[in-house]
C-alpha cells in the first residue's frame, strides 16, 4: 500500500475511533451517575460497558439513556 493510501485510511479511521471512544466514555459516565438506577444496576451496566465496549455503549444508550430522555419529554398540561 502506498503512503497516500495509508494516510487516507488513517484519516478516516482515527476520527471514527475517537468518536466511538467519546461515545463510550459518555455512556460510561452516564451509567455511573444515573440516579434512576440502583447501585447494583449501575455496577452491572459498568461491567457491561467495560466488557462489551462499543456494543455495550449502544445497549446502554437504547435501553437506559434514550428511554430516560424520551420519558422526560414535556407533555402538554391538562387543566
Amino acid at each position: 500500500m502506498s503512503d497516500r493510501g495509508e494516510n487516507n485510511v488513517i484519516a478516516v479511521l482515527l476520527p471514527l475511533g475517537l468518536a466511538i471512544f467519546g461515545f463510550w466514555i459518555w455512556m460510561f459516565v452516564d451509567a455511573l451517575r444515573n440516579k434512576r438506577l440502583t447501585p447494583h444496576d449501575r455496577k452491572w451496566w459498568a461491567i457491561v460497558l467495560v466488557v462489551l465496549r462499543p456494543v455495550g455503549a449502544l445497549l446502554y444508550y437504547f435501553k437506559q439513556y434514550r428511554g430516560r430522555r424520551l420519558s422526560n419529554v414535556s407533555r402538554p398540561k391538562t387543566s
